[in-house]
């Protein structure tokens, strides 16, 4: 196992031990991955490791797609919602527009409307106003 000195400071050294356990194949292969770059073996995996390490951080930190119920008003006077997945409600309302016969619409109810309107529902079931979509 090779350890590696960590600088955590430009005018102190202090050192932490991280043992890599690499193989003297994968230590070869990273040794010639940091000559390429000009940098020692141990400034080359300290790089990597941060950068993937704050990537990985960074997608913990993403929102995550939810899921919206999305209602879709047709002129035959029936409300029909479906549950479409997605990063905002406005992108819900769009992606059902989009995509109408990819998502399984369910008859809510009748009302008296002459074309086909998209809007994202909220969690009480109410229309978000600004998702609207659609001729209408």
């Amino acid at each position: 196992m090779n350890p590696l000195a960590v600088m955590t400071s430009s005018t102190q050294r202090h050192t932490e031990r991280i043992g890599t356990g690499a193989t003297a194949e994968q230590k070869r292969l990273i040794a010639e991955a940091a000559a390429v770059e000009g940098r020692t073996l141990a400034a080359f995996v300290l790089a990597h490791a941060l950068e993937a390490a704050r990537l990985i951080g960074e997608s913990r930190r993403a929102p995550t797609p939810g899921t919206f119920e999305v209602l879709c008003r047709i002129d035959a006077f029936a409300d029909y919602v479906a549950e479409v997945e997605a990063d905002s409600p406005e992108e819900a309302a769009e992606l059902a527009r989009d995509n109408h016969a990819d998502y399984k619409w369910d008859q809510r109810s009748v009302q008296e409307f002459d074309a086909r309107l998209y809007v994202t529902l909220d969690a009480d079931g109410d229309e978000i106003e600004r998702t609207q979509i659609g001729d209408f």
